[in-house]
């Protein structure tokens, strides 16, 4: 599992490969076109995985006030999450099931039929000839989303206090919440 200083640390080079940078407490980006933007947004929280994914799923679904570059490129978070490969994928099977797909199935189409944040799904074919859906979660994400849990937690405990009108939103004890699911 990666500890959170690493990953801390890979959150950090991923934004700035993206175009982020922090910079004296403030969040500043490179000034490019709202489309060009709004793609590295989406592709710097698809490279971080799993929550970073669900985050970028709510802004999405939540932001009628999000400029639409935005909007158009977060919704791709919904359904176009790049899969994981294959042989990644395998390897999972063999440590759930104890058998390789070759084993456990005649056919096994190695491209997925979908993806997502926490898994993808794989047309396959049993010996008895009856076609099937296989869903398998994509490796490391329960230890991701845990590490990334707990320094989100350590993020919002550094938060200035919360004004009267967002203290119902508690987000110390959601996180704190979350990671303990």
């Amino acid at each position: 599992m990666m500890g959170d200083v690493d990953r801390y640390a890979r959150i950090l080079r991923v934004l700035a490969e993206h175009g982020f940078v922090v910079l004296d407490q403030e969040v500043v980006h490179h000034h490019d076109r709202d489309e060009v933007r709004a793609a590295q947004h989406r592709i710097a929280l698809e490279e971080l995985g799993t929550l970073f994914i669900k985050l970028g799923q709510f802004v999405a679904s939540q932001s009628v006030a999000l400029p639409q570059p935005y909007r158009v490129e977060l919704a791709k978070l919904q359904d176009d999450i790049p899969p994981v490969a294959a042989d990644r994928i395998e390897a999972v099977i063999v440590r759930s099931l104890g058998a390789g797909v070759g084993d456990l199935f005649a056919s096994f189409d190695a491209k997925p039929l979908g993806s997502t944040s926490i898994g993808q799904v794989h047309a396959a074919r049993l010996a008895d000839g009856r076609d099937v859906v296989v869903k398998v979660k994509k490796p490391g994400v329960d230890d991701l989303v845990a590490t990334d849990l707990s320094i989100l937690d350590g993020l919002v405990r550094r938060l200035p206090p919360m004004s009267a009108s967002c203290a119902p939103c508690r987000p110390t004890a959601s996180c704190r919440s979350s990671s303990e699911r």
